[in-house]
């Protein structure tokens, strides 16, 4: 990319993206108004220091690349509303992530995050997140700080239970939770009032909590592929259901 384009300091939108971009000149100080960028599906390994003073930045993509981390700083991006991060190699978030109090979207589907840092539980301003695809063991317990999530998609890790005041979570409409290792539920699931789809196929779910049958907006239910032997009686709570999948269990 031809550092000109760098000068342009009147940009608030630049796509870049689906490019053989390897590298990016280290200028972007001079694009105070830039609100708008996408360096989408390029070669990228590493970002410019300076892309965090691009601080009128709202939205951030930066999918399908080869990098391996963030900046430390990302905090300083204070605008920022939309991050989209998904199909990289990146191993941790930034613990400034909780200083973006204005991230409504965070997009980190096809990663190699390993741990899910405390400090997600401080951007609670997120209404959509995307962790599909990871090695995450477990959620820190400021997942519960996160009332205004809407959509929560954690299918594909590697977790073998979830925190108990994840049923703060109570502004959730979407929840998949497929493929991970899910032994049981917790009891708090009937914060999700609101709820309308739930995915938990391919975990190794042996019953279900009573409470199940508080989740009366639920339209698709999937338990597919787990070790269910039998149904708790409050599943016939759930009057709005429209599709239910139990195909693969142990159910007679």
């Amino acid at each position: 990319v031809s550092k000109e384009i760098m000068e342009l300091s009147e940009l608030t939108d630049l796509n870049l993206s689906r490019n053989f971009i390897k590298s990016i000149p280290d200028k972007f100080d001079n694009l105070e108004k830039l609100e708008y960028l996408s360096l989408e599906s390029n070669l990228l390994t590493k970002l410019p220091k300076s892309l965090t003073d691009a601080t009128a930045l709202i939205s951030l993509d930066i999918e399908n690349n080869q990098l391996t981390e963030l900046p430390v700083d990302l905090g300083n991006l204070s605008n920022l509303q939309q991050l989209n991060c998904k199909n990289n190699q990146i191993v941790i978030l930034p613990s400034s992530i909780a200083e973006l109090k204005q991230l409504s979207e965070l997009y980190m589907a096809t990663n190699g995050l390993v741990i899910l840092p405390d400090a997600i539980g401080e951007v609670t301003t997120l209404l959509k997140l995307n962790l599909e695809d990871n090695f995450i063991q477990e959620l820190p317990e400021g997942i519960g700080n996160l009332t205004k999530l809407e959509d929560l998609y954690l299918g594909g890790n590697q977790l073998r239970e979830l925190p108990d005041n994840i049923g703060k979570c109570t502004s959730l409409l979407r929840l998949d939770i497929s493929r991970n290792q899910l032994e049981k539920l917790p009891e708090t699931i009937d914060g999700f009032t609101l709820l309308s789809e739930l995915n938990l196929r391919e975990n190794q779910l042996t019953s279900l909590p009573n409470e199940i049958g508080a989740l009366t907006n639920l339209t698709e239910l999937s338990l597919n592929e787990n070790q269910l032997s039998e149904l708790p009686n409050t599943i016939g709570n759930l009057h709005n259901l429209a599709s239910l999948s139990l195909d693969g269990n142990e159910l007679t």
